[in-house]
Formats: C-alpha cells, structure tokens, sequence
C-alpha cells in the first residue's frame, strides 16, 4: 500500500468519526429536549400548585443534573469533534494527499480568514453548549427561587 493510500484511509476513518460525533450530539440534544418536555408536561398537566414546594425542588435539581451531565458530555463530543478534524487538515497541510493549495475548497472543512470568526457563534458545537448553558442558569434561578419558598417568575 502506498503512503498517499495509508492517509486516505486516514482521512477517512477520521471524517467518519466526525460524523460519527455529530449524530451523537443531535442524539443527546434530542433526548435532552424531551427530558424537558416530558417533565415540563407533567408539572403543567397537575398544575405547579400541586407539587409542594420540596418536590419542585427536586425536580428541578434532577434537571440541573442532568443538563450538567449533558453540558460536559457535549463539551467532551465538541473537543473529540476538533480533534478529528485538526487530524484530517493536517493531512491536507502536511500535503501527505496532494490537492493543490485550495484543498479547502473540496473538504468542506471549517477555516477562518480573521482572528475573529463569528461563524463559529452558529456552529452546533457553540449552539448546544449556550442552549444547555441557558438551561443551567434558569434552573440555578429556579432552584434560588424554591429555597426562598417561592415559585420561579411569580
């Protein structure tokens, strides 16, 4: 085998990886919202009234673990995510498959031309970690709220 074959098969399994990582990421935000909703569904379906205000607590202390485990875990799939495609650019980089000096073109790969590159605020990998961010911070709120005997946003 030769060695440009060697790093297409390379390029290849890390591209597959990568694909790999992003469908888990979809998986676990789906899963994610309809923890949410379910849970949502349910308090709404009784009615906030009806739970005591110890058993609002746990609920929303279950789901501020939960978003916390889902937060590391996407941060762990966006590092892994990175990883492979640093591997696959640096393949193109080190010219180790030759495609010319526009190899960006045909790999679809992310690349910025700036020091800041405010795509990145519209990747998925940022998306999901500020939407579970968010999740976080108004189920602290939340928490604040039913330590101090009330009910959030009343």
């Amino acid at each position: 085998m030769k060695e440009e074959e060697i790093y297409i098969n390379i390029m290849k399994e890390n591209w597959l990886h990568a694909r790999h990582i992003e469908t888990e990421r979809m998986w676990f935000a789906n899963i994610y919202a309809v923890i949410i909703v379910a849970v949502t569904a349910y308090v709404a379906q009784h009615g906030i009234g009806y739970f005591s205000i110890a058993t609002l607590k746990i609920i929303v202390i279950v789901l501020l673990l939960i978003s916390l485990i889902w937060f590391f875990i996407t941060l762990k799939l966006n590092f892994a995510f990175k990883n492979h495609m640093d591997a696959i650019k640096k393949i193109f980089d080190d010219k180790k498959i030759p495609l010319g000096n526009d190899w960006k073109l045909y790999t679809g790969l992310p690349h910025s031309y700036s020091v800041i590159d405010y795509k990145l605020l519209f990747t998925i990998a940022f998306l999901l970690l500020a939407f579970y961010a968010l999740a976080i911070g108004g189920l602290i709120y939340a928490i604040v709220c039913l330590c101090q005997g009330k009910l959030p946003l009343t």
